[in-house]
Parts: structure tokens; C-alpha cells; sequence
């Protein structure tokens, strides 16, 4: 809802008043004005009917580490598919490869 009315009310302020900014910027302080009234309604409501449950985060410095590190990629993802067919690799290199049985082809 805020999408469409707020560009449609600084476009109708725009045309009335050609060159000057001052009313739109004075719209959208009245609704970042409203949205700061709201907020503060809904945490006093929040603290008085509900026990203030915004306020209780679980604070858990493990997890959150956890969630702020960067994953670290295991040796394995970083190793190439290997190719089930050997043929190519001894007809290139010469010598037999040992096949082992039970190894995914790619990983």
C-alpha cells in the first residue's frame, strides 16, 4: 500500500508545486514520523500484553558465531569429478591404473 500511495502523492505535490521539494520532503518525514509512532506503540504494547517478548533474544555466542563465520570448504569439494573410464589416462600416460570398486564417480 505504501508502494503505490506515497509516489503518487509526491508526484501530485511535484506537479502542484513545480521546482520546489520542500512538501514531498515534508510527506515523507510525516511517514517516516508515523512509522516511528507505530513502532514505539507496538513495543509499550509488547512490554504491557504480551511480557515483552521482543526483548527476550536467546543470547547464544556459540550460534552466533557460528552464523557470522565464513563455512570452511572441505579438501573434498575442491578435488575434481574423477572419471570412471581410465582408458584415456593409460593410453596417454601408458602403465595400468588400479581400479578401486565402490568409489563414486563424482564427488
Amino acid at each position: 500500500m505504501g508502494l503505490v500511495i506515497a509516489p503518487y502523492c509526491s508526484g501530485a505535490l511535484i506537479d502542484k508545486y513545480p521546482g520546489n521539494y520542500t512538501p514531498v520532503m515534508l510527506l515523507l518525514g510525516g511517514f517516516a514520523l508515523c512509522g516511528l509512532v507505530c513502532n514505539v506503540i507496538l513495543y509499550f504494547d509488547d512490554i504491557k500484553n504480551r511480557g515483552g517478548v521482543l526483548d527476550k533474544v536467546p543470547k547464544i555466542t556459540e550460534t552466533i558465531a557460528a552464523l557470522m563465520a565464513t563455512p570452511q570448504i572441505s579438501k573434498r569439494e575442491l578435488v575434481p569429478a574423477v572419471p570412471v573410464d581410465y582408458s584415456d589416462f593409460n593410453k596417454d600416460f601408458g602403465g595400468e591404473v588400479e581400479v578401486v570398486e565402490g568409489l563414486p564417480s563424482e564427488l
